[in-house]
């Protein structure tokens, strides 16, 4: 029996899982990294948006050739049909017709501009833990949305670290309430009013 592109072994499944485990440590560790560098230069997200950036794209360099290669596989792609108020805005810079996949790409960097920017102003907000458990949560957010657009059947697995995450964040954010002291939790309720 051939097996299918998506059958896993148990092997490929503690990569995976160890690859996993290995990313949420890093990024734990970063957010602690920040955390410190906040209380002792001040909360300037901005600039930590900005040298996270600018000092990776070096690293670009080692695939030059591949993004060179994506980038005339985009261009040439055929014209995208786009909403009336796109079409307008891109007449209004001189561009008649933008290539589909150059629109989706900067559809991708847009979103993802928003997401990293507001992922950077919360860092500088709040403590690494909780900023942990938030981008956990995201991330279970988008995974549930691709299992229920995409119908993915769903196992017991993905049922209890489903539970498990949605669980433990709530427990987190009900213990964080109720270890603030009484004028905190009543300076919170009136801003929010």
């Amino acid at each position: 029996m051939a097996s299918s592109p998506t059958d896993t072994t148990a092997s490929q499944q503690i990569v995976g899982v160890g690859i996993l485990t290995v990313a949420l440590l890093m990024a734990s560790f970063l957010g602690i990294v920040q955390e410190v560098t906040y209380s002792k230069y001040g909360k300037h997200w901005r600039e930590g948006l900005f040298y996270t950036h600018v000092l990776s794209l070096p690293f670009f360099l080692l695939f030059f050739n591949d993004i060179s290669a994506q980038i005339n596989l985009y261009v040439s792609s055929s014209s995208a049909p786009l909403p009336g108020y796109v079409s307008i805005f891109l007449d209004s810079l001189g561009f008649k017709k933008l290539p589909k996949l150059m629109f989706y790409l900067l559809l991708n960097v847009g979103t993802q501009y928003f997401c990293v920017s507001g992922v950077q102003r919360l860092s500088s907000m709040s403590t690494a833990l909780t900023l942990n458990l938030v981008l956990t949560i995201r991330k279970m957010i988008s995974i549930v949305f691709s299992v229920v657009y995409f119908r993915q059947p769903v196992s017991v697995n993905f049922f209890v670290g489903t539970v498990l995450a949605f669980g433990g964040t709530f427990i987190y954010s009900m213990a964080s309430i109720k270890s603030q002291p009484k004028e905190t939790q009543a300076s919170v309720g009136k801003k929010e009013n």
